[in-house]
């Protein structure tokens, strides 16, 4: 293909192609709401008429046990991280983290909120998340306006981190060039108010000089930040591309993503069942001599339908040897066996989110794996938690880079976590 025909939108890598329905899956469940009903909700039969579903999907509810047996996993690493040690690194670092002059994200927050509600979500949903790290341009600003600009961090999911290429430098394997997604703002030009979305690409390539970082639109063509077509090119003078990622082997929703769009049908069709089968139905017996097919004197001005009043008190009459008149209704065997695979299909969840949990590592191979591995290793939360600590690690010296500083934070994790319920986390 030649450079002119070459759309860069289009590049993706094998293992991104490879997992584009599995993460789109992943995040209708993660998300749930009127967007998981719509996508994953399914008709009957085709005896269910296009009326009868449009209206069952109106009150369909939202089975949200898959995403959130992950939330006890969440509040597990989250509950600890007020032991986590960062010392040393530059008087900047320490203040950032701790919230001040801007926060890590120049929004205020700290890095266990970051890490907490930005990383540790995207990681257990999708099994992936990147954070980048970037620092403002620093032109003449005054002191007190400087004290803010400092490198800071945002992240990219999973599906916007499209393509990249590995290359080993020295002991470690780095980012070669790195191929992202994003979705800016657009502002119009009467009162510069945000007017609609634009999705650019940033192209990020390490060379001799820096990382090199080019922008493109959604049509391939080379623009600047304000979407304007340009041979806009920008280079860091950092020696890594500011890239940080955090992977585990899979995602904890990828054994239990089908139960819950099984528990949306059950309870859907449950609901549905139980509203059209809550009006019984009147019902006496005829002898022979009553056939509705033989009309009496009084039908033949009527329509030929038998009416009658019924009630606590009214009485009615029966020929003998019958049964007396009574209301029926639909068997309610088939709801019951319903609430007892969908009992089944929840505690399936919790099994089976215990199970990923234990069988979590991470998609890299370190020195604190082995270390760990040492201290006995006995639950996937720690392994969670070293994800974390080894990315935590990188951003920090991506921090210490734009600063051109020499000194090293130290952060440390703690090596024990507990998976425990409301209840016991109370007692």
């Amino acid at each position: 293909m030649s450079e002119s025909t070459f759309n860069i939108t289009n590049s993706i890598h094998p293992d991104y192609f490879n997992l584009t329905l599995d993460w789109r899956k992943y995040r209708f469940v993660s998300e749930g709401g009127e967007d998981f009903i719509e996508e994953y909700l399914k008709s009957f039969s085709d005896r269910e008429s296009t009326l009868d579903f449009e209206a069952r999907k109106l009150i369909s509810p939202v089975p949200g046990f898959a995403s959130a047996s992950l939330v006890d996993i969440k509040n597990a690493i989250f509950q600890r991280m007020v032991d986590i040690t960062r010392v040393d690194g530059s008087a900047s670092y320490q203040e950032v983290i701790n919230g001040l002059s801007g926060g890590v994200d120049l929004k205020g927050a700290s890095m266990n909120f970051f890490i907490g509600n930005a990383v540790l979500p995207e990681l257990l949903n999708m099994g992936k998340i990147g954070v980048y790290t970037d620092m403002p341009a620093i032109d003449g600003v005054s002191i007190n306006d400087s004290r803010k600009d400092h490198p800071y961090f945002y992240v990219y999911k999973a599906e916007d981190i499209r393509n990249w290429r590995l290359a080993v430098r020295g002991d470690f394997v780095e980012f070669d060039m790195l191929l992202l997604r994003e979705t800016v703002l657009t502002f119009d030009d009467i009162v510069f108010l945000p007017d609609k979305d634009l999705i650019r690409y940033r192209l990020l390539t390490h060379s001799d000089d820096g990382v090199k970082i080019r922008l493109y639109n959604d049509d391939g063509v080379q623009i600047d930040s304000n979407g304007i077509e340009s041979d806009f090119e920008v280079i860091l003078d950092i020696e890594k591309i500011p890239f940080t990622l955090f992977e585990l082997n899979h995602s904890l929703l990828k054994d239990i993503a089908n139960h819950q769009i099984a528990l949306l049908n059950l309870e859907s069709s449950d609901i549905s069942y139980s509203l059209k089968s809550n009006f019984p139905f009147y019902v006496e017996q005829q002898s022979h001599t009553q056939s509705p097919h033989l009309k009496s004197q009084e039908d033949e001005d009527g329509d030929g339908r038998r009416q009658a009043d019924i009630g606590g008190t009214v009485g009615r009459t029966y020929p003998a040897g019958l049964d007396p008149p009574m209301f029926i209704h639909p068997s309610g065997e088939p709801l019951t066996v319903s609430m007892e695979k969908q009992k089944q299909l929840k505690d399936d969840i919790r099994v089976l989110v215990n199970l990923a949990l234990s069988a979590v590592q991470p998609k890299f191979a370190s020195a604190e794996s082995k270390q760990m591995d040492e201290h006995g290793l006995e639950s996937g939360l720690s392994f969670l938690g070293m994800v974390l600590e080894h990315g935590e690690r990188q951003m920090a010296e991506f921090y210490r880079i734009y600063e051109n500083t020499k000194e090293k934070p130290t952060i440390t994790y703690p090596e024990r976590y507990a998976l425990k319920s409301v209840a016991s986390r109370l007692a």
